[in-house]
């Protein structure tokens, strides 16, 4: 196998609690890359394929057992480290960063202040951006969107064209898809299902075993006593 870059173990590199990060050079021109373009930064030759498109620009880190591959992009200053998989044509950009086994494929992006980590699962075209955190087993994929100060974690599944902003913390094994809106000072629990055209926002802790649609913004199902932005 021809290799498409190496490590410079001349240049300073970086270090992260045990692992000591090389900067990288280019090789051959692949992509947007030329021969001689000097990348960011990684532990071992095991962080980023040699194969297919997939690079680590300047300013990225990737780390411990992390990898990326296929056409996959680190840009910014983002973070992969743990066990983590960047693959397809996926992008981490600004400071987002993805560890544990969490993985992010297909098209999806990642990029603001996103963390994704655990479990969890980005992939489809969805993107998490700003300060989201996904979390758990979780899963955003579709088209989704998912953005400000939002919690996805547990068995929650985000997809189909569904956006989540604001304060919202969504887990247990709430599904959230098809044109579904959230946003405001909302917790969603249990066995949620928000689908078709539904609106939720406002400030409620919603819990239980309910079904949401239809193009009406919801004031109340099963409502418990309200949340505040501390307790989300």
């Amino acid at each position: 196998m021809n290799k498409k870059y190496k490590l410079r173990t001349d240049l300073p590199s970086k270090k992260i609690g045990d692992s000591v990060l090389y900067q990288i050079e280019a090789l051959i021109n692949f992509g947007d890359v030329k021969k001689g373009d000097l990348g960011g930064f990684i532990e071992g030759e095991w962080n980023l394929s040699h194969l297919g498109n997939c690079w680590v620009y300047p300013g990225a880190m990737v780390y411990q057992k992390a990898m990326v591959s296929e056409d996959a992009r680190m840009c910014g200053q983002s973070k992969a480290f743990g066990h983590a998989i960047v693959s397809g044509r996926s992008t981490m950009d600004g400071k987002a960063m993805i560890h544990h086994y969490a993985k992010i494929i297909g098209n999806a992006m990642a990029y603001g202040r996103a963390i994704i980590c655990d479990n969890a699962v980005l992939s489809g075209f969805a993107m998490v951006f700003q300060h989201a955190v996904i979390r758990g087993n979780s899963r955003v994929e579709g088209e989704a969107r998912v953005h400000g100060h939002v919690r996805i974690s547990g068995n929650a599944f985000i997809y189909g064209e569904a956006e989540i902003y604001d304060y919202v913390e969504i887990t247990d094994d709430v599904h959230v898809y098809g044109e579904a809106e959230v946003c405001g000072l909302i917790k969603l629990a249990g066995s949620i299902r928000a689908h078709k055209k539904a609106v939720i926002s406002g400030s409620f802790f919603i819990s239980g075993d309910s079904t949401i649609s239809g193009p009406d913004e919801i004031v109340m199902v099963t409502l418990f006593p309200e949340v505040t932005q501390d307790e989300i």
